[in-house]
C-alpha cells in the first residue's frame, strides 16, 4: 500500500510541475520558432523582384548583342 502511496505522490506531482512548464511555455512568445506568413511573402516578393531583373538585364544585353560588330 505504501507503494502505491508514493506512486500517486510521485505521478500528481510530475503532472503539477509538467502543467506549470506547459502554462510558462504558453506565456512565453508564442511565434518563437516559427516562420510567420508575412516572411514567407516578403521572401515570395524578394524573388519574384530578382527573377525580373534578372529577366530584364538578359533581355537588354541580348537586344545590343546584335549591334556589336
Amino acid at each position: 500500500m505504501q507503494f502505491y502511496t508514493t506512486l500517486l505522490s510521485l505521478v500528481s506531482v510530475s503532472k503539477t510541475s509538467l502543467d506549470e512548464r506547459i502554462t510558462a511555455l504558453r506565456e512565453e512568445d508564442s511565434e518563437r520558432g516559427a516562420i510567420s506568413l508575412e516572411t514567407v511573402a516578403i521572401a515570395a516578393g524578394l524573388l519574384a523582384v530578382a527573377l525580373l531583373l534578372v529577366a530584364g538585364i538578359t533581355a537588354a544585353v541580348t537586344g545590343r548583342l546584335g549591334g556589336i560588330n
